[in-house]
């Protein structure tokens, strides 16, 4: 992908998280579902366009971390909002109960991520009167956020990895499609909402315009994980040599997991150490431009 198709990419993606979160709202305007599942549709064969580009070996663990992490942000947002209203309510155990951030899913290993996911979206349902912020549409999104990750989790790697060839010209047209439709359906949601809402129209407008900044990140999410059982470790830590060799930097992990909003590329060596395992010297190797997933294994001391 270019720097612009990129650029473009990223405003679908928070066009679709305006369409999650006001459903009932767009869905009640006349002509803008349609729209929404072109740009929907878009969205899919880019992100399809960039595993047929990208190495045949990687697109497994990148679709999968892909599912989950979509899920983990999702529900701990609604988390944040239901631990405020559950304070205000009195209800402080409800609140304590849902009070989980991205890393209580990412940090879990396959089974148990989903099992958390289910038990707080229980959470919500049972809690209805109180966590108002949740409602039955959000739910259903819930739901599918949840199915997308557990249903292709445990997928051998030959049926979720696709044949590398060309993708680059998929992914042009794709973005074209993306970008009339992502534009038609503000056009739309402004002749209903421009007056009535003009805040959340001029929400619609930031969000969905493409924002060309010349420069792309290399992401990088390291879980640090039990070698026998594969539960995330928590009190886990890495850290490395800075200002040549004068420092050392470390990155605590939460709940197992030590996200880099982005990392150099090429292959770092990290001390990794947590309480009761063995410290081990690991090579993380790091592509640039990509959506990097590491899994550190350790063994009990």
């Amino acid at each position: 992908m270019t720097n612009d198709e990129i650029s473009y990419y990223e405003g679908f993606v928070r066009h679709q998280v305006f369409n999650g979160k006001n459903k009932t709202i767009v869905d009640a305007i006349d002509g803008y579902p349609a729209k929404q599942a072109i740009m929907d549709n878009a969205i899919i064969a880019i992100d399809t366009g960039v595993k047929v580009e990208s190495e045949s070996g990687t697109t497994d663990t990148k679709t999968v971390f892909a599912k989950k992490k979509g899920m983990a942000v999702m529900i701990s947002d609604f988390c944040e909002g239901g631990v405020i209203l559950a304070n205000a309510a009195g209800e402080t155990a409800l609140a304590n109960s849902i009070n989980k951030s991205m890393t209580y899913f990412l940090g879990a290993n396959k089974k148990n991520a989903v099992t958390r996911a289910q038990a707080i979206r229980k959470l919500f349902f049972d809690n209805a009167t109180v966590l108002t912020n949740v409602k039955a549409a959000d739910l259903l999104i819930i739901d599918n956020a949840i199915t997308a990750y557990d249903s292709i989790k445990d997928l051998p790697i030959t049926q979720i990895k696709e044949v590398k060839s060309h993708g680059t010209e998929p992914i042009a047209i794709a973005v074209a499609a993306g970008w009339k439709a992502s534009q038609d359906q503000y056009g739309l949601f402004h002749s209903m909402y421009g007056v009535l809402d003009p805040d959340m129209t001029e929400e619609l407008r930031l969000l969905h315009l493409p924002i060309f900044t010349g420069y792309r990140k290399t992401p990088l999410t390291v879980t640090i994980v039990d070698d026998i059982t594969g539960e995330a470790i928590n009190g886990s830590s890495m850290s490395k040599p800075v200002k040549k060799g004068k420092e050392i930097k470390t990155f605590n992990s939460k709940e197992g997991v030590v996200p880099f909003d982005t990392h150099k590329s090429g292959d770092t060596e990290y001390t990794v150490m947590a309480p009761n395992y063995v410290t081990t010297i690991h090579t993380v190797k790091v592509v640039l431009h990509e959506n990097n997933v590491v899994e550190i294994r350790m063994k009990k001391s």
